[in-house]
């Protein structure tokens, strides 16, 4: 991830989120998606001409869904 980690990720972008699905670049790129770089590093932007064309090849990706690292135990906030 150029130097971030899912952890660095998680507590500076995504600290309000209980969960995490985490896709590889490849993936997205070889199920016929476009990474658009959004300028704000780490993050692109997952690009498609037709919506439901992108929601389909997207939720088709090998993807993990994991808790967030900065979820307290229990999940209690």
């Amino acid at each position: 991830m150029g130097g971030f980690d899912v952890a660095w990720i998680a507590s500076n972008k995504l600290s309000g989120a209980r969960w995490l699905v985490v896709f590889r670049a490849g993936d997205v790129l070889a199920s016929g998606l476009d990474l658009w770089d959004t300028g704000q590093s780490p993050h692109y932007d997952v690009v498609h001409q037709d919506i439901d064309e992108l929601v389909a090849r997207l939720v088709a990706c090998p993807h993990r869904i994991i808790r967030n690292p900065t979820e307290p135990p229990g999940g209690s906030r």
